[in-house]
């Protein structure tokens, strides 16, 4: 379930997602298992069983400022409890800032993203997916990553 309004160069979001039915934190298996299509999906899966996550979202665009070619988006999603790991509670904010260039760089651009993803549970962690892999509810990550993108077309 999602909501957004938006308004001139600007907008805010709502979304809301519960997980049913099992895990969905595999990423490699689209052809059998099918797309984790959630609206609460950022930089990492809220996809544990029984798993209620709600997302906030916000973003510009700089052209009232006269920086068309900039926008910034914002998104925290957190949730608590999952049938998985006892008393689990993890969020995550997330901050991308992009600027495409015009003019002789067009179809140049940049971006960098910002995300803290923290996880607090107790008990025993469900600490592997169907593949084997570790989950993202065991963890706490903060990341920055520069993106360069350059598209040609012909």
């Amino acid at each position: 379930l999602q909501s957004k309004y938006n308004f001139g160069n600007y907008y805010v979001g709502l979304a809301y997602n519960q997980v049913s039915d099992g895990d969905f934190e595999e990423t490699f298996f689209a052809a059998d298992h099918g797309h984790f299509a959630s609206s609460a999906k950022m930089f990492y899966m809220f996809g544990l069983e029984d798993e209620d996550t709600v997302k906030l979202s916000a973003g510009m665009s700089f052209a009232d400022f006269g920086i068309p070619q900039m926008r910034w988006d914002m998104h925290y999603g957190f949730s608590d409890g999952a049938a998985t790991v006892a008393d689990l509670e993890r969020s995550e904010l997330q901050s991308v800032v992009q600027y495409r260039f015009d003019g002789d760089l067009k179809g140049l651009s940049l971006a960098w993203l910002h995300t803290e993803f923290d996880t607090d549970f107790t008990g025993a962690p469900h600490v592997v997916n169907n593949a084997g892999a570790p989950t993202a509810a065991t963890i706490d990550h903060h990341a920055d990553r520069f993106y360069v993108n350059y598209i040609y077309n012909f």
